[in-house]
This record gives structure tokens, C-alpha cells and sequence, in this order.
């Protein structure tokens, strides 16, 4: 077993110090009112190695790769994965109610106009997934009015920068206090039982979401197509206001005119003047949504 010591204090320079190495690999921004939660975070991940010098992480840290295992070690404690079923409740009753009704009945209309009709399509993109509960929120309001799943083909990218959130995510198992505040009718539907205390997504939900590692610090490496829908919330609010600027104009270049961006409550887009232009607001009860002109 490893020796234990008191946590040393973090000065203010081995913070800066800290932060902007973290800033750099990941674009993830922490203010001098998060000292006392990085340091708690830098200490968890010095005790596992049995190195009590920040100065000495540091150096191992700087030293290796923006892949390297350490460094994704401390990022996984770093990034709080919040999140619920139908989060925001809002968002997916406008979907049910409306989006993905338009969205279908457009896609149908452009699918039956080739000369060779096919499966119309649907792209969907859940930029920080955590563990899961957003994609398949958004896969199951789909359900709900589709129809006839074979006749689409329908894709639902869930990226994260948290392998062992997006390895939670793949399994789709829930406790019951995660699954108790899900209306019945999904829970019927679209979740199994494992015996009480556990639930599974069930597979017709599963097959359409592709989970995969992303560092929105790369989004300008990542190569994709474009998205009908794109649900970027409560990301915003981990950057400063550079990486803000960057990440709203990557994803409004990948969203579809016509299509939807779905924020956080804390991000409204009017704070971003030049990228809000591009788009249409609907208020809806509890949320707001963007309809890219």
C-alpha cells in the first residue's frame, strides 16, 4: 500500500504553471477560483504515482505526449461528468413535438425526389456525451415518432474527451436513481431490467449511436460530415472566452442550414453576436433552441 502524506499547498505560480499546461492540451480553462479543486485533483493523481513534488508531476507531465497515459489520467478527474436522462426538459419536447417531425417529413420528401429513392438520413451529433444519458435522450424522442426504423438510417455521433466516461456510455447500464425520474413510457419501451437495481438501454436505441474519444481542442482535425442536430451543452462553460470563439464556429460550419444547435442554460448565443446572426431563436417553455438560418 502506498504511503499517504498531508496535501502541500499549491502556490499560485505552480497553478499557473498547472493550468496553462492543461490549457494547451485540452483548451480546458480553469480561473484562480478553481485552485483548491485542481490542486485536490493534482494530489489524487501524485498520490497513485507516490510523487509528492508538484514540481516533479509537472515535469512528467510536460515531458509526455498530449496522448499520454498520465496526462489523460488527470484529465478524466478533471472533467465532472453532470448529466441526466432528458436533461432540459424543454429540448425534447420541442424535438417531439416538433423538430423531428418537420426533420423526418423534409428528409423523406428529399430521399423520394432522387431518381433512385433510398433510406433518408439523419445526422446527429452530441458533442460532450459523459456517460451516455444525452445521446440516448435524443435516440429515444427519435423513436417516439419515427415510425419505421428500417426505412432511415440514422446516425448519432456521442463524443467525449473521458475514455472511461464514453467506456460507461458503450455499456448503456444505469442504477435505478439514475432511471427513477424517467417517464414510464421510455422506461417501458426502451430500458431493461437487470434485476431491479440496474437498467439497460435496449439495443433498437443502442445501434444508432457510434460513441468516440474527441479533444475539442482537435476539432479542427476532425473531419465530418454535416449534422442536422447539434447538442453542444454545458460545454461552453469549461473555456475561456477564446476557445469559446474557436468551438461556436466549428460547430456552426458543421451544422446544416435549417438545422438545430441545442445550448446549455448558462450559454446563451446571443453572447456570441457574430456566429447568433446565423441563426433564428425558439423559445420554448423551460429552454431555449437555435435554428440555423
Amino acid at each position: 500500500m502506498l504511503q499517504s502524506y498531508p496535501m502541500t499547498p499549491l502556490s499560485l505560480k505552480e497553478f499557473e504553471k498547472f493550468r496553462d499546461l492543461i490549457y494547451q492540451h485540452t483548451s480546458l480553462f480553469f480561473t484562480e477560483k478553481k485552485k483548491a479543486f485542481l490542486e485536490s485533483k493534482l494530489w489524487q493523481r501524485m498520490e497513485v504515482l507516490d510523487l509528492f513534488s508538484y514540481e516533479a508531476y509537472y515535469q512528467l507531465l510536460k515531458e509526455e505526449k498530449a496522448s499520454s497515459k498520465e496526462l489523460s489520467a488527470l484529465i478524466e478527474t478533471l472533467v465532472i461528468p453532470e448529466t441526466s436522462f432528458f436533461r432540459i426538459r424543454g429540448h425534447f419536447l420541442e424535438l417531439e413535438r416538433s423538430i423531428f417531425p418537420k426533420l423526418l417529413t423534409q428528409r423523406s420528401q428529399e430521399s423520394w425526389s432522387l431518381p433512385l429513392p433510398q433510406k433518408s438520413q439523419i445526422r446527429i451529433w452530441s458533442v460532450a456525451c459523459s456517460t451516455g444519458e444525452e445521446p440516448y435522450s435524443i435516440a429515444m424522442s427519435l423513436l417516439e415518432v419515427l415510425g419505421d426504423p428500417a426505412l432511415w438510417n440514422i446516425e448519432i455521433l456521442a463524443t467525449d474527451i473521458s475514455n472511461s466516461a464514453l467506456a460507461k456510455a458503450q455499456r448503456g447500464i444505469y442504477s435505478k436513481d439514475k432511471v427513477k425520474k424517467v417517464e414510464s413510457r421510455y422506461v417501458d419501451k426502451y430500458f431493461k431490467d437487470l434485476g431491479g437495481k440496474e437498467y439497460q438501454i435496449a439495443d433498437e436505441v443502442r445501434q444508432w449511436i457510434r460513441f468516440q474519444y474527441l479533444n475539442l481542442k482537435d476539432l479542427d482535425k476532425f473531419h465530418s460530415a454535416s449534422y442536422d442536430l447539434i447538442f453542444c451543452r454545458n460545454v461552453l462553460i469549461y473555456f475561456d472566452r477564446k476557445a469559446q470563439d474557436l468551438l461556436m464556429e466549428r460547430v456552426t460550419n458543421l451544422l446544416l442550414p435549417g438545422g438545430y444547435l441545442f445550448l446549455g442554460d448558462a450559454e446563451p448565443l446571443h453572447t456570441f453576436p457574430q456566429i447568433a446572426r446565423q441563426f433564428e431563436f425558439i423559445e420554448i417553455e423551460d429552454a431555449m433552441i437555435y435554428r440555423k438560418k
